[in-house]
């Protein structure tokens, strides 16, 4: 699990190094998609730093936009503070167990999001 934040400072115990540079790799295409400002931004910089894409689409049928999972624990408040430039991104947690434990930011705007796991 990796804890980010300004700077860059990254602490992997998740995945081998070299995996996880492959797995950025074969996700920044998926990225690049991303319309977000802030969401293609901040999932740049953890993919560059060694996360690892866990999932990319549409989470719920209900949810038009996609969203980018890490296997990571984000540092949510620090990202707001390098990455959030237009206002747009807004917190969300889910906490239910039954329906899946995920922490991150939404784009208000596009409704694109980038989640990490729960502490």
């Amino acid at each position: 699990m990796a804890q980010l934040g300004i700077g860059g400072k990254v602490s992997l115990n998740c995945q081998s190094l070299h995996l996880a540079k492959r797995c950025a790799s074969l996700s920044m295409d998926k990225i690049k998609s991303i319309k977000s400002n802030s969401i293609r931004a901040i999932s740049t910089f953890l993919a560059n730093n060694g996360c690892l894409v866990t999932y990319f689409g549409k989470p719920w049928s209900n949810v038009d936009s996609n969203w980018i999972y890490f296997d990571s624990v984000l540092n949510i408040n620090e990202l707001i503070i390098q990455f959030d430039e237009d206002k747009t991104l807004e917190i969300h947690e889910n906490t239910d167990p039954r329906s899946g434990l995920e922490k991150g930011l939404i784009d208000s705007i596009t409704k694109e999001a980038v989640m990490g796991l729960v502490k």
